[in-house]
This record gives structure tokens, C-alpha cells and sequence, in this order.
């Protein structure tokens, strides 16, 4: 019951969205960029920032969510540990389910250990996810901070949407 009123507000939300003046000029097929942070737990603390070239869809109750390609980067909170991770990858968020696909490169300035990260989770309409990740190793170096398991709290900022 609960689920089937939250699903109704979203659909009300959305075409209240749909009806104002700044939505009238939306095109729900042009891509536009997103910029993208967050922060993630793998046996430390880690931010992230990227970019996403995709699209946001609002608009129907059939259409309620984001889709794209991201660019992006990690990096660990250690100075004396200092690692990054440049990454690209794929998100689909739709009303409150979502899933990502990435390529990450942890690197700490002398060994390089590339995973393949498959990530789902809770999303709301694509602006705030909670995603569960698993860390599957490409390459044969392995870095000691870094996790299999990590969970990942993201915000898409959307503001070029509607301009």
C-alpha cells in the first residue's frame, strides 16, 4: 500500500514538473552534461566527482529517472596514502531503482589495480542514489586499501537540464 502512494506522488510530482514553464521547453531526448559527486566506503573513506553526458527523464510516470555515459575520478581522504582512481562507467536510475557498470583504475602512483564494478541500489529519480557495489579485479596487482565490497552514496546535480 505504501509503495503503491509513493508511487503516485511520484507520478503527480513528475507531471507537475512536466506542466511548469521551465519543463515546457525540456527535450526528453537531448543529451546535456551532469555533474556528479559522492563519497564511497571501501576499507577507508573515498570522494568522487564526474560528469555524465546522458539524459534526465521526468515528465510521465513512464519515464521518471536518468540514463548515461560518466567520467569520473576517486580518490582516497589519506594524505600519507594518497590513491586516485579515474573511472568510466554507465547509470540507469529509474523513480527508485538504479544500476551502474564501471571501469576503475586505483592507482597509487606505482602499481595500478583495475576493477570491473558493477554497483546497484536505491535511487530518487536519479538525483540521489545508495548503491551497493562489488570490486571484480582485472588486473594482476592488487592495492591493500582496497575493498570488495563498497557502498556509495552519489548526487547528480542536474541544473543545464531545462535551460
Amino acid at each position: 500500500m505504501k509503495l503503491k502512494l509513493l508511487a503516485i506522488l511520484l507520478c503527480l510530482a513528475s507531471t507537475i514538473l512536466a506542466q511548469s514553464d521551465s519543463a515546457s521547453d525540456y527535450d526528453p531526448d537531448a543529451n546535456h552534461f551532469i555533474f556528479s559527486t559522492g563519497i564511497s566506503t571501501q576499507k577507508q573513506l573515498w570522494g568522487e566527482v564526474g560528469i555524465i553526458y546522458g539524459k534526465t527523464m521526468i515528465g510521465s510516470c513512464d519515464q521518471i529517472g536518468l540514463v548515461g555515459a560518466k567520467l569520473g575520478t576517486e580518490f582516497n581522504f589519506t594524505p600519507s596514502k594518497f590513491m586516485i582512481a579515474p573511472k568510466i562507467g554507465f547509470e540507469y536510475d529509474f523513480s527508485l531503482f538504479g544500476a551502474r557498470l564501471n571501469i576503475i583504475d586505483y592507482t597509487n602512483f606505482t602499481y595500478h589495480d583495475i576493477k570491473f564494478t558493477p554497483e546497484i541500489g536505491l535511487s530518487l529519480l536519479g538525483f540521489v542514489d545508495i548503491f551497493y557495489g562489488y570490486n571484480f579485479s582485472i588486473s594482476e596487482k592488487r592495492i591493500d586499501n582496497i575493498a570488495t565490497h563498497r557502498l556509495t552514496l552519489t548526487v547528480n546535480f542536474d541544473w543545464w537540464n531545462n535551460k
